[in-house]
């Protein structure tokens, strides 16, 4: 990872190794949980995509879990092999701090329900606000990676 203005605290959170998704990592409670302790009350989140069956909008922590629940668990999480570890690595952020905004460019490694293997890249923009909470989250996947994907593990 790049020398950045990313808190121990947010690498933390998105990066676990060999993080599996209710299979003795983090499961997705305690993901959605530990969001809502880093976000704002009022968070604006955003997963970026046309005709993307995860693309949305919430305002508010508990829109933003049943978003992430309704999307990015019960599709993609949901067609990988969670017996194997999923790996999370934040390879640069750009920008930074309090008030300002950080861009977090990301990449997954994990194994389909196929058992293909999984690499996905993706976008994160984050804005803190000035007590360090994120007040607004964009998500911009690879659109056409993640339905190619999903349309093969069917």
């Amino acid at each position: 990872m790049e020398k950045s203005q990313l808190s121990p605290e947010l690498a933390a959170f998105w990066c676990r190794p060999n993080d599996l998704w209710g299979q003795g990592g983090i499961g997705v409670e305690d993901f959605l949980a530990n969001f809502a302790k880093n976000a704002a009350e009022d968070v604006k989140f955003r997963v970026i995509g046309q005709e993307f069956e995860f693309a949305g909008d919430a305002v508010g922590i508990e829109e933003t879990n049943a978003l992430i629940k309704r999307g990015i668990v019960a599709g993609l999480i949901g067609s990988l092999d969670t017996s194997k570890p999923m790996e999370r690595q934040i390879v640069r952020v750009i920008g930074g701090g309090p008030g300002q905004w950080c861009a977090v460019d990301m990449t997954a490694k994990g194994v389909s329900k196929k058992g293909k293997p999984w690499f996905h890249e993706s976008v994160m923009l984050l804005k803190a606000n000035e007590q360090g909470k994120w007040e607004e989250v964009k998500v911009y996947f690879d659109t056409l990676h993640v339905h190619n994907h999903l349309v093969d593990t069917k």
